[in-house]
């Protein structure tokens, strides 16, 4: 994870006692510092963070790496904190996000366990994250994988939606079967989707989104006229497989992905259009694959 500037306010509850946020900060291997401000109750730097106490709330600011981001979950778990849905948000993007794990309907953290456990004469489920869980559907799942359509790519869109701040944390699904028919049967495209591919990656080594090259086991269709049967009902078997939502800004299989309740998000024509126009306006020095 790379080094970033943050700030977390978590509010104090009547349940917070100073002892518990004392003793993980020393086994942090923290050291308190004089307090100088009117409203300061303690002070603590830790790890290229400064950890400040207030008679109703506690502020984490500093350089946040991987290193302490265990420091900040375990005082997000700590008994009468609590953080409001801005700084819930801002913990989460510190973590890279789990294709289908569970998320907490209290505090929006990502798990994958929930246990159960006998109280009194009832029984109770507790997640991962420590906060209570009902048991009653629905249930809050991550899906941060998106399966990438022929269409998205011959139209380099996808790039130019990334570079102006859309997908950030997305997982883009390029099944071999595509690539494979592609070759096969686009060869004319093949160069446009190679450019397309490499910006994609460029963002990838910037942290912004990662690829997953996924090794399918389907067949190439004989001829093309199969293939253009056969394409959408192929990639909608392999979104149910890879369990993706689907990108596309074909009319026709966006209509098929919504009856086969595949989640979709459609690039309507407007926005095919003009997303280079925006792109090229708001992002004027971007270095693209041509």
């Amino acid at each position: 994870m790379s080094l970033s500037n943050l700030t977390l306010v978590w509010k104090i509850g009547s349940r917070f006692t100073e002892a518990s946020l004392a003793d993980i900060l020393e086994e942090a291997g923290s050291t308190e510092q004089e307090s100088k401000g009117e409203y300061e109750k303690r002070i603590w730097k830790v790890n290229g963070l400064t950890v400040k106490l207030y008679e109703s709330s506690l502020v984490v600011q500093g350089k946040i790496g991987s290193n302490t981001l265990s420091l900040l979950e375990k005082t997000n778990r700590i008994r009468g904190l609590s953080l409001d849905s801005k700084n819930q948000a801002k913990l989460r993007a510190l973590k890279p996000i789990s294709q289908n794990a569970l998320l907490c309907d209290d505090c929006g953290e990502p798990f994958y366990l929930v246990e159960s456990s006998i109280s009194g004469l009832d029984v109770s489920f507790t997640n991962q994250c420590g906060h209570t869980n009902p048991m009653r559907s629905p249930y809050s799942m991550c899906v941060n994988r998106i399966l990438v359509d022929v269409n998205v790519l011959r139209s380099k869109n996808l790039s130019r939606l990334v570079e102006l701040g859309f997908f950030k944390g997305s997982e883009f699904l390029i099944p071999s079967y595509l690539m494979r028919c592609a070759d096969k049967y686009l060869s004319g495209s093949k160069r446009t989707f190679s450019a397309e591919l490499e910006n994609l990656r460029k963002h990838e080594r910037q942290g912004t989104i990662s690829i997953y090259n996924f090794e399918d086991n389907f067949e190439i269709p004989k001829t093309r006229e199969d293939y253009e049967v056969n394409e959408d009902r192929d990639l909608l078997e392999i979104a149910k497989i890879t369990n993706s939502i689907i990108i596309t800004s074909d009319i026709n299989f966006k209509d098929q992905a919504i009856l086969a309740q595949r989640p979709v998000i459609y690039l309507d024509p407007e926005t095919v259009s003009n997303v280079k126009v925006l792109h090229d306006t708001r992002v004027p020095n971007s270095a693209r694959a041509p």
